[in-house]
């Protein structure tokens, strides 16, 4: 049986993924993880300083004051903000187009077709309602078998 896990959902580009999968496993998903990495960022900034540092940056350039105070604190705090923004945006940009290549892969597409996203105004319109809205392929394809078909996904008969 293939691996449905959310590490499977977000980062490989292997087999298909149905719409509800998409949307419940991968969107939403991807969307909390967001929001998690905001609030940690904004976390980070208070524990270390680096607010207050930046809002003494804007007001020395706008008072013409004295530089101001750079600690250690709110230097660490910086870099690992920047560390976390760098390695999440990686994750973010791998996850982003894992996703749709697997729901293009449920449609019997290649990947290659990801790249209609990139045709400005209504490349990523068209992808957001071909991923989001439209069946893919009834039964297996040249990427797999059917995701609706698989036993994971399937309400047990006895209950």
């Amino acid at each position: 049986m293939e691996n449905r896990s959310l590490t499977y959902m977000l980062f490989s580009f292997q087999g298909r993924m149905s719409r509800s999968e998409y949307w419940l496993r991968y969107t939403i998903p991807l969307l909390l993880l967001d929001v998690a990495m905001l609030v940690l960022m904004i976390v980070l900034s208070l524990v270390f300083g680096v607010a207050q540092f930046f809002a003494q940056l804007l007001g020395s350039y706008s008072m013409a004051n004295d530089a101001p105070d750079l600690t250690a604190m709110a230097v660490i705090g910086f870099v690992l903000i920047m560390l976390l923004i760098f390695a999440s945006g990686i994750a973010f940009f791998w996850a982003g187009i894992a996703g749709p290549v697997k729901r293009l892969h449920d449609c019997n597409q290649t990947g290659w077709f990801y790249l209609l996203t990139f045709i400005p105004g209504i490349g990523p319109l068209a992808m957001f309602i071909w991923l989001g809205f439209f069946r893919g392929t009834v039964g297996e394809n040249t990427f797999g078998p059917d995701p609706n078909d698989l036993p994971d996904n399937t309400p047990d008969a006895s209950a």
